[in-house]
């Protein structure tokens, strides 16, 4: 399974949320600030369209104990733009670009990226893959 990459994607392990998440997946889906959410059987990914809302997020991550980066690579969770990638070396994770329409997912390194996984209300004619773009800059 892979789940949805588009605008700025902060995609977290599930395993690393069970493991040292205060307060674990229940806890985790309280501090989900928007309906981008969406998970397969190992990860979860919340898109964010501005750098300072990701920002906010993964703060908030990291003080729950996630572990964003180990001086080389994401650990438990990373940052995905839809047009560059990941913004660190990310080796638990693989970008595919699957559809004509350039959509791309995320799968955990090692599985088959399988049947794809959107938020509940996202749909192609509507995505930032067709309809426009995102702040990747900081716009003071």
């Amino acid at each position: 399974m892979a789940v949805l990459v588009e605008a700025i994607t902060v995609i977290t392990r599930l395993s690393s949320i069970e493991s040292h998440f205060q307060g674990g997946l229940d806890a985790f889906h309280a501090l989900l600030p928007n309906a981008s959410s969406c998970a397969d059987a190992h990860l979860i990914r919340v898109g964010f369209m501005t750098p300072q809302d990701t920002q906010q997020f993964v703060d908030q991550l990291v003080a729950g104990g996630l572990r964003l980066f180990d001086g080389q690579h994401f650990v438990d969770v990373a940052v995905v733009d839809q047009i560059n990638g990941p913004t660190a070396p990310t080796p638990w994770l693989n970008i595919y670009q699957i559809t004509e329409d350039r959509i791309q997912f995320a799968a955990l390194a090692g599985t088959d990226p399988g049947e794809l996984v959107v938020p509940t209300a996202w749909t192609v004619e509507e995505s930032l893959y067709r309809t426009g773009s995102f702040a990747q800059e900081r716009q003071d």
